[in-house]
């Protein structure tokens, strides 16, 4: 998924409800905001996953570029944690 496409379409979706036309400006920072409160939940919904004590080595494989190997070995569910956290956000957000 492409978080910033993603953030670009619920924040287009989300003016139009509002029947807002902001600057170019404020539309991309609020695209920017947006996106980071997508990768905070991201982020949450996969940290729920992963048992606590394996928090060091989930850090290490952030750090070290192996993460997607670290979750599909030990957070199996993470693209459903992921969809499921986006539903929720979407629906927050967008309404």
């Amino acid at each position: 998924m492409d978080i910033e496409a993603t953030a670009r379409e619920w924040t287009t979706e989300r003016l139009k409800k509002m029947g807002v036309t902001p600057t170019p400006e404020v539309a991309e920072q609020m695209v920017a905001d947006l996106q980071e409160s997508m990768e905070d939940r991201i982020n949450a919904a996969i940290l729920e996953g992963v048992p606590k004590h394996l928090y060091a080595e989930f850090a290490q494989s952030m750090d070290d570029g192996t993460m997607k190997a670290f979750l599909a070995e030990n957070v199996p569910d993470t693209e459903r944690r992921v969809r499921e956290a986006l539903e929720v956000f979407k629906r927050e957000i967008v309404g």
